[in-house]
């Protein structure tokens, strides 16, 4: 069994190991603290750090997620020049990119690590991608990885520390209190930039993450002069296909509450443009974008080959939930574009009629070398999901998915989740159940609700759960319908954001009827695609009449993009 291997380039910035320069590490997964274990990356000399402090996961060339173990403080940046203490704990697997920066430990102790950057160094015999447990069984893995420290050798390339030889030569001939002096004026002028996200009071996230969840519109100024300026990409991505179908498939006969833009659902726009303000200024974000235009085309054709035609809007589904790679994998075995769970071909071919095979799964319990193949025989996953049987399950902080075959192909040696074209179908096939519910279609958010069930379900009772346990949509809007009058139906999403995602739902004041983390999925789709739109129709009208129809709508002298002043191609240095 091989899986790919991935070198992971660290560097230490402060303390004991900060001399020691760059220090490779090999992945996909390292584990980082003061004991982590063979193939881990080992700190010495630290305060606040804990043994087993945070993972990295490598999922491309420079690309990766950090996540904090238990409890632990990780706080990530697009580079170590910021002020620590204005940046809060991640709670989840964060997105960091080269050059990014981590802070492990309480401010003001633990350590400053920079992520250097990963590249792939062909294929090494093991575990998946996620399975911590299986790589440190493998015995040739673990004995080269004991050691604690290994500096970088002749095959290191274009990766080195920072030269002193590199600096101006009057700068080796000063005075300790004159280099001081030389290097605060160099850092005053590489301040004098625009200002990045990080760096702006009224936007909680780095410029050079790749990625956001959750946002806080209520702190942000600018998001209340942005509002209006949205008014066009909200009408004819949210509310028009929603007032549309309230009348085509609801039977609602006044959509005045769905179109008219003093009644919209004014929370969610605020998120909505909250997240778009965040996502638009970050030139990784638009480089991701633009490396996956061609995919991102073939979604869009299919929904609105669809029968009947789905929202365009659903095509930022994939890029939220695995930012259009087919080898995302999650701790929980969800793969693929779409982040389908192993159980999605059983529920393809029973429930939908549709030739979507995943099988042949081979799982490896922690502790065994040898795997038991397993196959769904279900349509809906274990709830909740950690605790299926195709995941090695210690408790609720450390988990992985055992299952692990190792091809470009899947994880399971049947697994059309990879497929593009074929997970591409069976979602829009999965979204004909919430979309073609005439109590949801008659709300007037069957858009945004539609988009959240592919993250919480629909209604699990149609798959043969009789008292599903975790919030499908269908039960939370009937909750919402009891709390509210007839012409708050549609505000169904806005006005159950209540919640940060890192709170649990009893924690959550005032309630919501939505899971905390459902509540902060839905609205970065929407604006991711509101940004795809505008990038997409400004740099490449010519690619597809989608994409020319969005810069002829949106990309005038009054549209929003024009407005919002998005990066285009050239300035981003892409050829």
């Amino acid at each position: 069994m091989s899986q790919e291997r991935w070198d992971v380039d660290l560097k230490v910035l402060n303390g004991p190991m900060a001399s020691l320069g760059v220090q490779v590490r090999r992945g996909p997964v390292v584990r980082i603290g003061v004991n982590p274990g063979p193939t881990g990356f080992a700190l010495s000399g630290y305060r606040g750090v804990d043994a087993r402090h945070c993972v990295i996961t490598i999922y491309g060339e420079g690309e990766a997620t950090v996540a904090p173990v238990g409890s632990n403080q990780v706080r990530a940046a697009p580079h170590p020049h910021v002020d620590w203490k204005n940046i809060d704990p991640i709670r989840g697997p964060e997105y960091i990119n080269k050059g990014g920066a981590l802070h492990l430990g309480p401010v003001g102790r633990g350590c400053i690590l920079e992520f250097v950057g990963s590249r792939r160094v062909g294929q090494w015999t093991g575990g998946g991608m996620s399975s911590e447990a299986a790589r440190v069984e493998a015995a040739s893995i673990a004995t080269h990885a004991r050691q604690e420290v290994r500096k970088v050798g002749s095959t290191s390339g274009t990766i080195r520390n920072i030269a002193v030889k590199g600096a101006p030569i009057w700068i080796l001939g000063c005075m300790s209190l004159m280099v001081i002096t030389a290097m605060s004026v160099v850092l005053g002028v590489l301040f004098l930039r625009p200002p990045s996200p990080m760096e702006m009071p009224d936007l909680p996230v780095a410029q050079q993450r790749e990625f956001y969840e959750e946002v806080n519109p209520k702190r942000s100024k600018l998001v209340e002069k942005r509002l209006s300026g949205f008014n066009d990409a909200f009408f004819q991505f949210v509310a028009k296909p929603n007032a549309e179908h309230a009348a085509l498939v609801g039977n609602r006969s006044d959509i005045d509450d769905i179109v008219d833009p003093e009644k919209w659902d004014k929370e969610l726009l605020e998120y909505i443009v909250a997240s778009f303000e965040v996502h638009a200024r970050s030139p990784v974000v638009l480089k991701k974008l633009d490396s996956v235009k061609d995919h991102y085309l073939d979604v869009l054709i299919e929904l609105r080959n669809a029968n009947p035609p789905l929202p365009d809007v659903f095509a930022g589904i994939p890029y939220l939930e695995s930012r259009y790679s087919p080898r995302a994998l999650s701790n929980v075995c969800a793969l693929g574009w779409w982040q389908f769970m192993p159980e999605y071909g059983y529920r393809a071919r029973r429930n939908y009629g549709m030739d979507f095979q995943v099988g042949q799964c081979p799982i490896y319990q922690a502790g065994s070398s040898e795997p038991i193949m397993w196959d769904p025989r279900k349509a809906t996953p274990h709830i909740p999901a950690k605790k299926s049987a195709y995941v090695n399950y210690q408790d609720d902080e450390n988990y992985n998915c055992a299952i692990r075959n190792g091809s470009l192909k899947g994880i399971c040696k049947q697994d059309d989740r990879v497929d593009l074209k074929k997970s591409t179908q069976l979602a829009m096939r999965d979204f004909q159940a919430p979309w073609k519910d005439k109590e949801l279609a008659a709300s007037g958010a069957a858009v945004q609700t539609t988009i959240m069930s592919h993250n919480a379900g629909y209604d699990a009772s149609v798959f043969g759960e009789k008292k599903p346990k975790y919030g499908n949509m269908i039960a939370a809007y009937r909750r919402h319908k009891k709390k509210v009058s007839a012409a708050e139906y549609h505000k169904f999403y806005g006005m159950n954001l209540r919640c940060k995602k890192s709170e649990s739902k009893s924690e959550c004041k005032p309630k919501s009827v939505l899971y905390p983390r459902v509540q902060h999925y839905g609205y970065p789709i929407i604006a991711e695609h509101f940004l795809a739109a505008c990038y997409y129709g400004a740099n490449y009208a010519n690619k597809h009449k989608i994409f020319k129809e969005y810069r002829d709508k949106f990309g005038g002298s009054k549209g929003y993009c024009n407005q919002l002043k998005i990066k285009t191609k050239k300035e981003l240095g892409l050829n």
